[in-house]
């Protein structure tokens, strides 16, 4: 995706956990994982500011945090953040891609899946840590029960139906 994305993952994914286990001030889990995120956004804009070379660069992230029986999350970008129970699989997080947009159109009745399926910008993103403000931030909670299974992931996955991805988690559960 973003110029530099190698870069700005590498960073992102270094400062984030350690500024979440050694500096962030806030003791309850969401507002800890968004003093993160802003620390690892302002690394991202302190590195381009070094290199204006990597201009432009930027990665998606998603950073959940479970205790006891409770799963808090971040979300930037299009990474996918999956909750499987009882036999049904559903997106946890909001999807910050053109795509997740184009979605909630179709689910409203105002364009075809095929449609958005096909949209020539479905893969852009509307939000991700580049170094500046940061637009859209999913930041949220769930409580989990027992044989609940959890898939994060990055770029490709969508490259598998629901269905399929469902499959292969019912083989997990046994």
């Amino acid at each position: 995706g973003h110029a530099g994305g190698e870069v700005a993952s590498k960073l992102v994914c270094r400062v984030f956990s350690s500024y979440f286990v050694s500096h962030a001030t806030a003791t309850r889990p969401r507002p800890r994982l968004e003093q993160s995120l802003h620390a690892a956004n302002a690394a991202v804009a302190d590195k381009i500011a070094q290199n204006p070379d990597l201009r432009g660069m930027g990665c998606t992230l998603i950073a959940a945090l479970k205790i006891d029986d409770r799963l808090s999350w971040v979300s930037v970008g299009d990474s996918i953040l999956f909750l499987f129970r009882d036999g049904k699989l559903s997106r946890l997080n909001v999807d910050h891609s053109v795509y997740g947009e184009l979605l909630q159109m179709v689910r409203d009745g105002k364009l075809s899946k095929a449609e958005a399926d096909q949209h020539p910008k479905r893969n852009a993103l509307r939000s991700a840590v580049t170094g500046k403000a940061i637009s859209l931030i999913d930041l949220d909670a769930i409580d989990l029960r027992s044989g609940d299974l959890l898939l994060i992931a990055t770029d490709g996955l969508e490259t598998i139906s629901d269905s399929d991805i469902a499959d292969i988690l019912k083989k997990e559960e046994r």
